[in-house]
């Protein structure tokens, strides 16, 4: 059993990890997008999205393990792009991780509804806030391992809702009224697929393993970032089998719809995943902050743990405008910075590992992708 033991270490930790980042709470306004859009067009952006973000993901490994010197997101911007290239890539992983995680604070309340519907969405965020700063306070570690079994509770869930809800599905044709929107699935895609914030951790940790670690990390990021768009598909077609109308938050539309017992069984996996994306992006700001700001823990602290409540407080409660704007805005200037870093890199002559080649109609799809949303979001 040694060599299972193996693989799990070298490749399905890992994997779980990137899974982990990845399923947060975007997936479930993809359900609502779709039913708006229609269904070819809403897979379509989820397709690309995937190949984006599979990229993605790939050239920013290849980066990471072509520098000699240590940093995160915005520190690599700054030695690849220069001090507009760093400042961009503030707004985009900075904002962008504390916009996500008052996301996650918003779509709490939608699953601690489905636990106990009569409770007030106000206790209910307040309640995951307090657990999910206490948990980033406290500097809780080895947290990959707990990622990787609640990503395995919530990909259960996933089966189940769509196992009962796929038989039922009638998919949203392509109309002259969701024309109108022919955009609002792409920017929930591109958020719900960006695992960026978990690229230097694996690659790190796979490294350490020794061995073929090239040949296992390619694996790990393919893996990592086409099982989660799988699940998204088969989740949004037993949302749409199972709702009498989709809800913007993909689940509320549940309600009366599934037996009590497996509604509550999804809202705690859903707080599980949604605590555990939260404290992960939390620990991701908080190195963020550390290694390439170098700011006392103390302020570190202050941001990470204060600003996505103060966010919150401020009135920024809709779901699906955040969902869209982190993702048509911040996440796709991500995207598009890790581009150009990789570009810059190799054009420096940087020793390619991960992707020594790239089809150049492929490149170009994938920044037109990111430009398109970070676009539409712009002048929507």
């Amino acid at each position: 059993m040694s060599w299972l033991k193996k693989i799990y270490e070298r490749e399905l930790l890992p994997m779980g990890l990137l899974m982990g980042t990845i399923i947060g709470a975007g997936f479930f306004s993809l359900p609502y997008v779709v039913s708006k859009s229609g269904a070819a067009l809403g897979f379509f952006y989820l397709l690309l999205g995937t190949v984006s973000y599979l990229v993605v993901h790939l050239m920013y490994a290849d980066v990471i393990v072509g520098t000699q010197t240590t940093h995160r997101f915005p520190g690599y911007a700054n030695l690849y792009l220069g001090k507009s290239g760093r400042m961009l890539a503030i707004l985009a992983s900075v904002f962008g991780s504390l916009l996500a995680m008052t996301i996650y604070l918003v779509l709490s309340a939608s699953f601690g509804r489905l636990i106990a519907p009569i409770a007030g969405g106000g206790a209910e965020i307040s309640i995951f806030w307090l657990l999910g700063s206490l948990t980033l306070f406290l500097r809780l570690k080895g947290l990959t391992a707990v990622e990787t079994i609640i990503t395995g509770g919530i990909i259960a869930i996933i089966g189940v809702i769509s196992w009962l809800g796929i038989g039922n599905a009638h998919l949203p044709p392509l109309s002259e009224a969701s024309l109108k929107t022919i955009g609002l699935p792409l920017s929930p895609a591109i958020f719900s697929l960006g695992g960026l914030s978990a690229i230097y951790l694996i690659t790190e940790y796979v490294r350490r393993r020794g061995g073929s670690w090239q040949t296992s990390l390619k694996r790990v990021i393919t893996l990592g970032t086409v099982i989660p768009a799988i699940l998204y598909a088969l989740f949004i077609l037993g949302i749409i089998g199972l709702s009498k109308e989709v809800s913007p938050d993909g689940v509320s539309g549940l309600v009366s719809q599934l037996h009590p017992l497996l509604l509550a069984a999804v809202g705690v996996l859903g707080l599980l995943t949604l605590w555990s994306s939260y404290v992960s992006v939390g620990f991701n700001l908080r190195d963020i902050l550390g290694v390439d700001f170098n700011l006392p823990e103390w302020s570190r602290d202050l941001i990470v743990v204060g600003m996505p409540f103060g966010i919150y407080l401020a009135g920024f409660h809709d779901f699906l405008t955040l969902v869209s704007f982190a993702g048509g805005f911040l996440l796709a200037l991500e995207g598009i910075l890790a581009i150009l870093m990789w570009r810059q890199f190799r054009s420096q002559g940087g020793t390619s590992k991960i992707l020594p080649n790239i089809n150049p109609v492929i490149l170009v799809i994938v920044m037109l992708t990111f430009a398109a949303a970070f676009a539409y979001e712009i002048f929507s």
